[in-house]
């Protein structure tokens, strides 16, 4: 009897494991890509480095495939670098009257940048929009790619799921 065990044992190891290899790619194949077109446009020559970083930031995604090619969502963002009065909404960061002329965080250069941000499905129906402000571009991605998942992409992530059966 004892020899009997020792035989199946590796052949039920060797299933077990197959199977455990084999489940992760089960369950993505049942999770549909969610496709994103992003349209970046920028002020002051940073439209590619916006892009760049838009689109890094949305590969990180879980679930997101960032395409022109039959897209779920469209993004549209357009960026210019951040007017003196931008330094006011951004804490930690100076204005000097007298001087004209920041200080903090980013010194003298061209502080902060502003961003518009609007979202619509495939058909071109408004999804949302909303304004953000960072200190440089990349955070700005950071932000604004956070901001979608958790607004609109969760949303369809969960109307994409299939439900349990009983």
């Amino acid at each position: 009897m004892i020899e009997s065990l020792t035989v199946t044992t590796p052949k039920f190891l060797f299933v077990a494991r197959l199977l455990i290899c084999l489940f992760p790619f089960n369950l993505s194949a049942d999770a549909p890509r969610i496709r994103v077109s992003i349209i970046a446009k920028a002020n002051g020559g940073e439209e590619s480095r916006l892009l760049s970083s838009l689109s890094n930031e949305f590969r990180k995604l879980d679930g997101v495939q960032v395409t022109d090619e039959q897209p779920t969502v469209k993004i549209i963002c357009t960026v210019t670098p951040g007017p003196s009065g931008l330094a006011r909404a951004l804490p930690g960061l100076r204005y000097d009257y007298k001087k004209r002329s920041h200080s903090g965080e980013a010194g003298n250069q061209k502080i902060g940048y502003a961003a518009a941000v609007a979202m619509t499905d495939a058909e071109d129906n408004f999804k949302d929009l909303f304004v953000q402000m960072a200190y440089d571009i990349d955070s700005l991605a950071k932000i604004i790619a956070t901001k979608i998942d958790s607004d609109v992409i969760e949303k369809i992530r969960r109307t994409a799921q299939p439900s349990p059966t009983p």
